[in-house]
């Protein structure tokens, strides 16, 4: 180490797998409806209820008036039974007016004799229309970035048992809540998705006690579809309501769907106001259609549209359609064997260091990236596995390491050995370091990592960070004490074959299929159909997301855990514990850069590993920390890049 260098020091965050001490005891419990309760329903509902609401453009944002339509399923197409206005209980006289001027010369979409366009208050829409369509129909709601219009209608919200918004839509003339009627509740998931779900009816402790046979299928099959978000699903893009009907720039290119209108919102109600959100119900219903039409291409998936959050959400019924197990149902791990796997997992990361400034660029691009390792590393053997062994490999790993060269790397058959971890005594090896750079956030670095001289210590580094360190450094291979393997055994019985959004032909029972490789292909092999391409595409860098899903889940008070990493195992508590998404168990799951996509329920935390000491030259050197103890649990970010 150079004279000029200056020693900081820093500390390291690991991955860890946090086990709750307790299990959860069972307990019935009221619930919303989920996707168990929706086993043996149709995918599109035979009634809906689409609505779009206009608001002021004050802070309040309150409501002044809305469009609602009720559509009935005839022959794959939802048509319009019935159309109407309703408005604001409170909307000022003068508005109310306009309303009604308005209804005496409009005409509904909906052809009949005598004509029929009713104009209700909130609460008259409320008891006449909404409650019917889905106590009576079990209609779907539909709206385009729906949670915006149910809270318009809400008159008051709380914060639920996990955080989430509920919904009060009815009170007593007193201004109690009316416990007759169900809350909704609105989980915010990001800018593009929510959880949308009803409370099951209540039907004991009522002042008027209302059978729970009233609600259709006991209120089970009430859903509840975001457009904004189906279409995220779908294609994977953000769309408004604007650029999804666009006939030219749209998803849906080859329909002629409604357009929306060009329209700035006043926040008041006059004609104009109210053609646009008359319109914009138009365009709901089409776009319904339309997605309906694109969802349903997808035959051989039992996936509802109103689970559909993501393109990961396709990719894991696609899975699910092939018969295979998810790991953590299927592979009976012990924590002290992931707990390597979880310490060597760091997610991948690209930076801009010239920004706003004009500089000769060079565009690049990898094909597929993430299927392509995925083929090249072997992983749908592993998916498609009846068990795995970890075994010992060690004196192969070094081998392996001490002849790879970047020109191997370019060689299909080096990438099968990189499926391992080692555990390492780092000397001076370009290795991924987590840990706080800028003295304010946390990020993922290689540096120059060197063990402390007096207690030096161990950790674990997955097969590819290994092959990159030689590469960056030949000549020099990494202290290796022990290394080990993944290696599938035997068939999973009961899997299936599928077709791809009805067209591509995957069957996990033949040796000679790769999903990955076949996707890939497939993709290269249908260019000529835009819209299986681009699909093929975003099913191939979705699939991964099917195993990172986490869920968190808040607690008042701190849970008891078991922390696992490396070799290290220790007691600690937590707030925030995250588990694997639905249709999942709450088991561990096989985690690594080489397996990422096996991360499931890892308790993403700050385990604060060993202290480094970084230098000028970017060399850290590591310290012993005897007792790992950690105060501040919340998440380090995990990372996802096209490097």
């Amino acid at each position: 180490m150079s004279a000029d260098q200056t020693i900081e020091t820093h500390p390291l965050f690991l991955r860890a797998l946090a086990v709750p001490a307790e299990k959860k005891k069972k307990k019935k419990k009221k619930r919303t409806a989920n996707a168990e309760d929706t086993v043996g329903e149709p995918k599109w509902p035979e009634n809906i209820l689409a609505f779009d609401t206009e608001s002021r453009i004050t802070v309040d944002q309150s409501l002044t008036f809305g469009v609602w339509r009720r559509c009935k399923l005839t022959e794959g197409i939802y048509y319009i039974v019935e159309e109407g206005i309703f408005y604001a209980d409170d909307l000022p006289a003068k508005e109310l007016n306009v309303l009604k001027a308005y209804m005496e010369t409009a005409i509904s979409d909906v052809r009949s004799f005598p004509p029929r366009f009713p104009l209700y208050p909130r609460s008259k829409f409320m008891k006449k229309v909404f409650w019917p369509a889905l106590k009576r129909d079990g209609a779907m709601v539909v709206g385009f970035n729906l949670g915006y219009d149910l809270t318009r209608i809400a008159l008051k919200w709380k914060e639920g048992n996990k955080g989430e918004w509920s919904l009060i839509l009815e009170k007593y003339a007193d201004g109690n809540e009316n416990c007759n009627y169900p809350r909704i509740l609105i989980t915010p998931i990001d800018s593009k998705k929510a959880i949308i779900k009803m409370w099951r009816p209540c039907t004991k402790k009522l002042k008027r006690r209302v059978p729970a046979h009233q609600w259709k299928n006991r209120g089970r099959g009430i859903h509840f579809l975001d457009l904004r978000t189906l279409l995220w699903a779908l294609y994977n893009k953000s769309h408004s309501l604007r650029s999804a009907c666009h006939n030219k720039r749209g998803p849906f290119k080859e329909q002629t769907l409604p357009q929306k209108d060009e329209h700035d919102p006043t926040g008041e109600v006059t004609p104009k106001e109210i053609e646009h959100c008359r319109q914009d119900v138009r365009c709901t219903v089409a776009l319904l259609n339309a997605c309906k039409q694109e969802f349903d291409r997808h035959s051989d998936i039992d996936l509802k549209p109103w689970d559909a959050y993501s393109a990961a959400s396709m990719a894991k019924s696609h899975l699910k359609g092939l018969g295979i197990e998810r790991p953590a149902v299927k592979f009976k791990m012990p924590d002290k064997k992931l707990a390597p796997w979880m310490q060597s997992y760091f997610g991948g990361r690209s930076e801009c260091r010239i920004r706003h400034e004009v500089v000769p660029v060079v565009p690049v691009d990898f094909t597929s990236e993430y299927p392509s390792c995925c083929a090249n590393l072997g992983l749908f053997k592993i998916l498609t596995a009846k068990s795995l062994k970890f075994v010992d490999d060690t004196a192969n790993v070094k081998q392996f390491l001490a002849t790879i060269t970047r020109d191997k790397c370019y060689e299909r058959a080096t990438w099968s050995n990189l499926n391992f971890v080692a555990r390492v005594v780092p000397d001076g090896d370009v290795l991924p370091i987590r840990t706080v750079y800028d003295g304010q956030s946390q990020n993922i670095g290689n540096n120059y990592l060197h063990p402390n001289p007096v207690h030096p210590e161990p950790v674990y580094i997955a097969g590819p960070d290994l092959a990159a360190a030689v590469i960056q450094q030949p000549g020099r291979i990494p202290k290796i004490e022990q290394a080990f393997r993944i290696v599938p055994t035997g068939k999973q019985p009961g899997m299936r074959a599928v077709r791809l959004r009805g067209k591509v032909l995957i069957d996990p029972n033949d040796d000679s299929v790769d999903l990955f490789t076949k996707i890939i292909e497939e993709r290269k092999r249908n260019k000529n159909d835009p819209d299986l391409y681009y699909w093929l595409k975003i099913l191939a860098n979705s699939i991964y997301g099917f195993f990172v899903e986490l869920i968190a889940e808040h607690f008042e008070k701190p849970k008891k855990v078991t922390v696992f990493s490396g070799d290290q195992s220790f007691p600690d508590s937590s707030n925030v514990t995250r588990s694997g998404g639905s249709g999942s168990r709450p088991t561990s799951r096989l985690s690594s850069p080489v397996l990422e996509g096996f991360c499931s329920r890892c308790w993403k935390r700050k385990f604060r590993g060993p202290e480094a000491r970084i230098s000028t030259a970017i060399r850290i050197v590591w310290r012993l920390w005897r007792r790992t103890k950690v105060a501040n649990c919340t998440s380090p970010e995990r990372k996802a890049s096209a490097f």
